[in-house]
């Protein structure tokens, strides 16, 4: 076991790291080092770690993040399958100010003060371990 497997996220850190692979991905995406076929393979990813996420919590600040990560990873899904070209750079657009927004929820998230529920975080030892921290 790693210590990768050993480690405890809170729903609030597994967001943000979720909130943080889906700006990497995103902007893999904005920076052409992906293609279709592999952004649809990681969107899958991110929508199946969003999943888990929300299946183990149902209350604020988690909803905070998720709202603004759930039309991120939304809007790479239409950046990878939109045709005509034109279609395809307003979606990157799109892609463009919701990574943006994205990464400042995330950074407002972690200045916020701990919440002293969120001690029954998630393990790692549940984890997936090609993606992130949210099987189980």
């Amino acid at each position: 076991m790693s210590d990768l497997d050993a480690a405890r996220l809170s729903p609030i850190d597994a967001a943000n790291l979720l909130a943080g692979q889906a700006v990497a991905e995103a902007e893999g995406c904005l920076a052409d080092r992906l293609n279709a076929a592999q952004i649809v393979a990681r969107v899958d990813q991110l929508w199946r770690a969003l999943a888990r996420i929300e299946a183990k919590v149902e209350r604020p600040p988690i909803p905070e993040i998720l709202t603004p990560v759930r039309l991120l990873i939304m809007a790479l899904a239409r950046t990878a399958i939109s045709n005509p070209v034109e279609r395809r750079a307003r979606w990157r657009r799109v892609l463009a100010a919701l990574t943006d927004l994205v990464r400042h929820e995330s950074l407002a998230l972690r200045a916020a003060p701990p919440d002293p529920v969120e001690a029954e975080g998630f393990t790692s030892a549940t984890c997936d371990p090609d993606f992130g921290p949210w099987e189980g």
